[in-house]
């Protein structure tokens, strides 16, 4: 018996070894793995820049010279006679980098009845490719550009905005000619008079909204 007990120490000690090998393997067999989540996320934006050119005279006959003066960005014009017209280009740019629907409303073609007998106003949608679609020249006759457009593809469909790709452009042409007819003493009047011929289009203009093809509104 006390041969055995001078074993303790020894049993105690291997039982102690044996245990620290077996937590040693258990440790040993464990593992471990990651991934990276591999996404950077950045927003697309939508804005449109505006330019306009300045207005051209288109006089008839050489006689008789119109009278222009620009004062902060406006024209007056006078002494323009039957025959005489006016142009302006207006230039919509596109500079998104996602693809976006291009909405136009327009206040200038909606003269009173009585200026509109001595005046034409017209705003055209200049010929081009929109969106890898060729589209005419379209007349704007309605104050809403959206339900003026006739679908290219489909003349019988009305589109309610035209798509456009970034970096695009939508050109409209404003035309204000005075009226060349017979009776043109109709709208003969001193332009100090109080029912002078005078076609104010000052402050009308024409509003742009772009849209991303998928719905959101950008001012």
């Amino acid at each position: 018996m006390k041969n055995i007990k001078k074993f303790y120490p020894l049993i105690v000690g291997l039982v102690l070894l044996i245990s620290v090998a077996a937590y040693g393997t258990r440790a040993y067999f464990s593992d471990s793995t990651k991934e990276d989540a591999g996404i950077e996320l950045k927003l697309g934006h939508v804005e449109i820049e505006s330019f306009s050119t300045p207005w051209t005279i288109n006089e008839k006959g050489t006689n008789n010279k119109v009278g222009k003066t620009v004062i902060d960005g406006k024209t007056y014009i006078n002494k323009a006679k039957p025959g005489d017209s006016f142009s302006k280009t207006f230039t919509f740019t596109n500079k998104s980098s996602l693809k976006t629907k291009f909405k136009m409303t327009q206040n200038i073609t909606t003269i009173d009845k009585k200026t509109s007998t001595a005046f034409d106003v017209s705003l055209k949608l200049a010929k081009g490719k929109y969106n890898n679609i060729e589209y005419p020249e379209v007349k704007i006759t309605n104050p809403s550009y959206s339900s003026t457009i006739k679908n290219p593809e489909n003349p019988k469909e009305t589109i309610h905005e035209i798509l456009l790709e970034g970096k695009e452009q939508g050109n409209f042409v404003l035309t204000v000619s005075v009226k060349d007819q017979g009776e043109v003493n109709d709208y003969n009047r001193a332009p100090e008079s109080a029912d002078a011929f005078v076609l104010d289009l000052l402050n009308e203009m024409i509003e742009v909204e772009l849209i991303d093809a998928d719905g959101s509104i950008a001012e």
